[in-house]
């Protein structure tokens, strides 16, 4: 019998990036092994807003769930704007 069920690939199912990162991300609050991600203070600051932009939906979703009505520091920092 035939099934409509779509089969999702694992590469969909793998997070984009790692957890150190995520975690930085998130202002410090998803912290699954503890570690701190290290590498951040080697980035510069263009870098640090390209890879905001880049997981910003992964992220937001992530804190939304968690902290409803709040944005996390780097929703501020790059997208809330001075008047926010």
């Amino acid at each position: 019998m035939a099934t409509n069920r779509k089969r999702t690939p694992r590469s969909r199912t793998a997070p984009a990036i790692s957890p150190e990162c995520f975690n930085w991300l998130c202002d410090g609050k998803y912290d699954p092994q503890g570690g701190p991600w290290k590498d951040r203070f080697f980035l510069m600051h263009e870098e640090k807003r390209a890879l905001w932009f880049a997981h910003r939906n992964e992220v937001l979703a992530w804190w939304e769930k968690r902290y409803p009505g709040t944005k996390p520091f780097l929703w501020w920092k790059y997208e809330g704007g001075t008047n926010a």
